[in-house]
C-alpha cells in the first residue's frame, strides 16, 4: 500500500484483512527502525568515547606526562616558551617594600680614608696570546 493512501478516511474504508496486513507491515518497519536507532546510539556512544580519548591524549607530551621525548616528534617549543619557563619565578609578589625597616641606619661598607696597605694586582699572562708578562 502506498504512503499517499494513508489518510484516515482511506484506512477506515479498507477491508479488515488489508488493514491487518498494513498494520503488520508498519509494525515490522517500526521494529527495524527501532533496531537501527539502537545501533546508531551504540555507535554514537562508541564514537564519543573515542573522541574523548583522542582529545585527552592530544594534549599530552613528554613534559606533562610520563611519555618519552620521542613521542613529541619534530615539534619543538618556541624560544619564547622556553625563555618564559626558565625566567619565570615561582615566588608570588608580596605587598611589602624591599629593604629593612624604615628609620634604621644602613650598613654599607665604605672605603677607608687611610688604608693600612695598598696592593696592586696585575695579570701574569697576556689574555690574547697567553705569553708571560714581566
Amino acid at each position: 500500500m502506498k504512503c499517499q493512501s494513508l489518510h484516515p478516511d482511506v484506512l477506515g474504508r479498507l477491508p479488515k484483512g488489508q488493514l491487518i496486513e498494513f498494520l503488520v507491515a508498519v509494525t515490522g518497519k517500526l521494529a527495524l527502525t527501532e533496531a537501527e536507532l539502537a545501533d546508531v546510539k551504540s555507535l554514537d556512544l562508541a564514537y564519543a568515547q573515542q573522541i574523548e580519548e583522542l582529545l585527552r591524549s592530544a594534549g599530552k607530551n613528554s613534559r606533562n606526562s610520563s611519555m618519552p621525548p620521542s613521542i613529541d616528534g619534530l615539534s619543538k617549543p618556541t624560544v619564547e616558551e622556553v625563555a618564559e619557563k626558565l625566567t619565570r619565578s615561582l615566588r608570588g609578589k608580596s605587598n611589602r617594600d624591599p629593604g629593612g625597616q624604615p628609620g634604621l641606619p644602613g650598613r654599607t661598607l665604605r672605603m677607608a680614608d687611610t688604608p693600612d696597605e695598598i696592593v696592586d694586582h696585575f695579570p701574569s699572562v697576556c689574555r690574547h696570546c697567553d705569553a708571560r708578562l714581566p
